[in-house]
């Protein structure tokens, strides 16, 4: 996130960010006014070596030694109880903490008293360090001097201006960050908006989150199926027909920004639906770097597009369950994709739609992918795809803008893996759907539509399931 982007955050949430701010600010003038004021006074005891235990050196040891027990003897009880007597009785019963520090090194004691009245501060530390040289004036070691006595404190010890700054600069901080914050949660929670504004385009559909894999087609559309992932499909083949230019066979890219994003799911569930209206409908998938297509539809990987050199069409189609659908995987490819797309798939395409089928095309995404723009520039219109988890307008406008300069006809964009409340499940109206019919189509003799065939001796290929827990890339 840039700084544009922080100051549009800002702008959006300005509530937020003022309360934010607010907040620290009141909480730090609390800090800064609501504690009494408190003052400190010190006073410094020198101690100095005499010659009389084993010379000089002998005096300074044993002073290294002994300072540290001085420092503790000066707030020890006894010596607390002393001062109480000894300081004037208008002082003695105010509250008053004494420390006691001692440096070996330079031969010093630091006595410092605190306490909301400066002069009883000031007076417990004089009376402290008076008995503390008393007990050790003469000991035959050291001498322990006072060179300067307390001065009343005049001011307090727990300065205001640096809390009140303190808290200023962290609420700035804490505004900033209230507002991306809530920036986010907004986008989260107003994405269809968000895209509209961002982007020009329509949100053809809001597909829910259904857990970590992927469904089969078969299991979005079976009649037990969840309710708001059926609609869901329901509505972006209601808003794709309205996009699309004439009622002819169309053919249809749908593709996303980065991998990962469930364009491929969306295009099996797309074309799934498109069937279900008994609309001859043929997903073709031309990503042949990850393909996926095939693993949805529970058929083998080949052969495909990747064959369509020395193949037909009727050769390359695989059936489905559904008999108003059936697909071309993307086989193995023999050369690079970026040479195969080029070369085969405009024409098969074609072919496709003479035949009056729409063309349901899974692209690879579009970036580090060479052929996907070539793809897109190729078929009448563009569905994007975008995972709403990682939602992102400055994202999903530079794949507009790809698409754009590619000559692409961009309808609209599919917000997938959508998170939906309980209160908007709720709200559902929920209804059961007829299963859709499973007989194979009746193609007449001149067609003929397998599992898929080896390409070589014209042998039909047994559909191998997909694994127990599909995870397709795309």
């Amino acid at each position: 996130m840039d700084w544009r982007q922080v100051g549009r955050a800002i702008r959006g949430n300005m509530l937020v960010a003022l309360a934010a701010f607010l907040f620290c600010v009141v909480v730090g003038g609390a800090a800064a006014y609501l504690p009494a004021k408190k003052y400190q006074a010190g006073t410094i005891l020198l101690a100095e070596p005499l010659g009389g235990f084993g010379g000089a050196g002998g005096a300074v040891v044993a002073i290294q030694y002994l300072l540290p027990q001085l420092a503790l003897e000066a707030t020890d009880n006894a010596v607390l109880n002393k001062v109480y007597q000894q300081v004037p009785a208008k002082y003695a019963h105010i509250a008053v903490t004494m420390t006691g520090t001692a440096d070996p090194s330079t031969g010093t004691i630091v006595i410092n008293g605190n306490s909301t009245n400066p002069s009883a501060a000031a007076k417990w530390v004089n009376a402290d360090a008076k008995i503390l040289t008393s007990l050790n004036k003469h000991n035959g070691i050291y001498t322990l001097d006072e060179p300067s006595l307390a001065i009343v404190p005049v001011t307090p010890s727990n300065p205001r201006k640096p809390l009140l700054f303190g808290a200023l600069a962290f609420g700035i901080i804490a505004a900033i960050f209230a507002a991306v914050i809530a920036d986010a949660v907004r986008r989260r929670m107003s994405q269809v908006e968000e895209t509209r504004a961002a982007v020009g385009l329509p949100v053809l559909a809001e597909v829910p989150r259904m857990g970590r894999n992927a469904l089969r087609p078969t299991q979005v559309f079976d009649a037990n199926a969840e309710p708001l992932l059926l609609e869901s499909f329901q509505e972006l083949r209601s808003n794709l027909l309205l996009a699309l230019p004439s009622d002819r066979p169309a053919s249809i890219a749908v593709t996303s920004g980065d991998p990962g994003e469930g364009k491929s799911s969306v295009t099996a569930d797309l074309a799934w639906a498109l069937a279900s209206e008994r609309r001859p409908v043929t997903a073709v998938d031309c990503d042949l770097r990850k393909p996926t297509l095939h693993l949805l539809f529970g058929s083998a990987i080949g052969p495909g597009v990747g064959a369509r050199r020395t193949l037909e069409l009727d050769q390359l189609v695989c059936a489905t369950r559904n008999p108003h659908l059936n697909f071309i995987p993307a086989g193995i490819p023999d050369r690079h994709p970026v040479d195969i797309v080029s070369a085969y798939v405009p024409a098969l395409l074609s072919e496709i739609r003479d035949e009056g089928r729409h063309a349901i095309v899974d692209c690879p995404p579009l970036n580090g992918v060479a052929e996907t723009l070539l793809l897109v520039s190729i078929v009448d219109v563009v569905v994007l795809v975008v995972d709403a988890r990682r939602f992102d307008p400055a994202h999903v406008q530079q794949s507009q803008a790809r698409l754009q300069e590619a000559g692409a006809t961009v309808i609209g964009v599919v917000l997938n893996r959508v998170r939906l409340g309980a209160k908007r499940r709720r709200a559902h109206y929920d209804y059961g759907v007829p299963p859709i019919p499973m007989d194979p189509p009746d193609l007449g003799p001149s067609k003929s539509v397998h599992s898929g065939s080896d390409g070589a001796n014209g042998k039909a290929l047994r559909p191998t399931g997909p694994p127990s827990s599909l995870r397709p890339s795309g």
